[in-house]
């Protein structure tokens, strides 16, 4: 960060209030919410890692538009860039993961947005794969996953008393 610059005045008393009741989970940008649908597809073993990034920054091009002078142009560039909750790396693929509890048309876009995004930064990127990880689907939305090629994986993070289990996957994955 830039000299003479005190990262507590770029905090507001409502957001640090926000964020205290929130609470945070390990996964760095993720709600607590997000975090158990995680959490839960973890210890299904499912899909064995060699090795995973969070809160990957992909893109930022509108930081183009912020005027070069000052402290704050750092803060800017950083703050204007998208990020992807997992990007999870195995021998065969490159898993670009968005965790939601509720699998939706935004969730859709955030994961066909930052498949783009990230190959345009990565393009020597190893079989990526659009993934979404959640515990429910909105119905309405799940032929338009399909369509674009984006997998599914739905996981009972509702249900603490259950052993953490796949329930469905969709898409490319469960083909």
């Amino acid at each position: 960060m830039a000299s003479g610059v005190n990262p507590a005045f770029l905090v507001s008393n409502s957001n640090a209030l926000a964020d205290k009741r929130l609470g945070r989970c390990e996964f760095p940008h993720m709600s607590v919410y997000d975090c158990a649908v995680w959490r839960c597809f973890l210890a299904t073993g499912f899909a064995e890692f060699d090795s995973i990034e969070y809160d990957v920054t992909v893109g930022g091009k509108s930081a183009r538009h912020v005027r070069r002078e000052g402290d704050l142009v750092e803060m800017w560039e950083r703050l204007l860039r998208k990020r992807i909750d997992v990007v999870g790396f195995r021998a065969v693929d490159t898993w670009i993961t968005e965790v939601k509890p509720l699998a939706s048309m935004s969730a859709l876009g955030q994961v066909l947005s930052y498949e783009r995004l990230y190959l345009a930064e990565h393009p020597d990127t190893k079989n990526p794969r659009k993934v979404v990880v959640c515990a429910r689907v909105d119905e309405d939305v799940e032929e338009s996953f399909n369509y674009f090629g984006v997998s599914l994986v739905v996981v009972n993070s509702d249900s603490p008393d259950a052993a953490p289990s796949v329930l469905q996957v969709l898409g490319p994955l469960g083909t």
